[in-house]
C-alpha cells in the first residue's frame, strides 16, 4: 500500500499472459536498461525517474517460456555468485590467519632458494596442439596446448620483464 497523493511510489505489475514478474525485474536491473534510465534522469535538486518517458520505453521480451529459462539461469548464477562470496570471505580469513603466522617468532623460517628451483620450460612450439591438457605460453596472442608439461612436481608461471 502507497499513500495516496505520493508519486515518487509506484507500484509496477505485469501482464503475467506477456511479461513474467520475475523477468521483469531481470530486465529492469539489466545494463541496457540502467543506463537508459541513467540517462533520462529529470529533475533539478533530486533526479528521479521520468515516468511519462519510462513508460514509452520500448523493450524486446521473448517468449514465457524463453522467459522462465532466463530467470532460471539467473538464479544459477545467482547461487555461484553466492558461493564465490562464502569462498571469498573463507579466503580471506585464511588470508588474515596466515599474516599471525608470519608473526610467530617460533616458526622455522628457510630461505626460497631453499624450497624452490627456477627453470625455464624448454618443450617445442611445433609440438603444440589445440586439443592437448597443458597450456603452452609463447609469445603468440594465441592460446596453445602441449601434449607433456615440462615441469614435475606442478609449477607456478611467473613472467617478468
Amino acid at each position: 500500500m502507497c499513500a495516496s497523493g505520493n508519486n515518487k511510489i509506484k507500484i509496477i505489475a505485469t501482464n503475467q499472459k506477456i511479461i513474467l514478474a520475475r523477468y521483469l525485474i531481470n530486465l529492469l536491473t539489466s545494463k541496457n536498461i540502467t543506463k537508459w534510465v541513467k540517462a533520462t534522469l529529470g529533475g533539478s535538486v533530486i533526479l528521479q525517474i521520468v515516468w511519462s518517458e519510462f513508460i514509452k520505453k520500448e523493450v524486446y521480451i521473448p517468449s514465457l517460456a524463453e522467459q522462465r529459462k532466463i530467470i532460471l539461469f539467473r538464479v544459477q548464477i545467482e547461487k555461484y555468485n553466492s558461493q564465490i562470496e562464502k569462498y571469498n570471505s573463507q579466503i580471506e580469513k585464511i588470508v588474515l590467519s596466515l599474516a599471525k603466522l608470519e608473526q610467530d617468532k617460533n616458526l622455522p623460517k628457510k630461505d626460497l632458494k631453499d624450497l624452490i628451483s627456477i627453470s625455464r620450460g624448454r618443450l617445442s612450439a611445433s609440438e603444440s596442439q589445440p586439443t592437448a591438457f597443458y597450456r603452452f605460453y609463447t609469445a603468440s596472442n594465441s592460446k596453445q596446448f602441449h601434449p607433456k608439461t615440462p615441469y614435475s612436481p606442478p609449477a607456478i608461471i611467473v613472467a617478468s620483464a
